[in-house]
């Protein structure tokens, strides 16, 4: 069975989004709130990956998604493409976030998918429509809550009328 693995380019990515640009130091962690809250459903695993913040490299999960933050000698594209290539088999399917002409040749080379932050973030706006919609599908409210007391029982009189009438039709 072919896995679904998605690679998000974390620092280009934030750099991309105005909103998340300007969260400045909590904007990495809204980024893999966002990738968590979301679970990208068709994803087997997922993957984000930093530039350079300390000597050595640091990976960890929180919640499905690995996190990896890169050694200062090292750039987020090259670890990138080594995960591409990691998964470059028939047996996965692999998709990339990033802007970085480098990462998309990467990915394209290796024959995965590419997608781009405004791409990425028109996705993440659709899937969160889909998961308001489906909330509130859950908490479909009865038309009898926007109703007065007077108004429920007019209706409920109309209505056994009615079905009596075409009872008697």
């Amino acid at each position: 069975m072919k896995r679904k693995v998605l690679i998000v380019d974390g620092h280009n990515v934030i750099f991309k989004s105005p909103e998340l640009r300007d969260l400045k130091e909590s904007a990495i962690e809204k980024l893999i709130n966002i990738l968590n809250s979301l679970s990208f459903i068709d994803y087997d695993e997922l993957y984000v990956v930093f530039d350079a913040s300390e000597n050595i490299r640091k990976v960890y999960e929180v919640g499905r998604v690995k996190v990896i933050m890169c050694a200062k000698n090292e750039s987020a594209d090259v670890v990138i493409v080594e995960i591409l290539t990691r998964f470059q088999d028939e047996k996965n399917i692999v998709q990339v976030v990033s802007d970085d002409y480098s990462v998309q040749l990467g990915a394209v080379r290796s024959g995965q998918l590419r997608m781009t932050s405004r791409e990425f973030f028109t996705v993440v706006d659709r899937k969160t429509d889909l998961k308001e919609f489906s909330r509130y599908q859950k908490k479909r409210r009865n038309l009898a809550e926007f109703l007065s007391e007077d108004e429920r029982i007019f209706l409920e009189d109309l209505y056994r009328k009615l079905v009596k009438e075409e009872k008697n039709e």
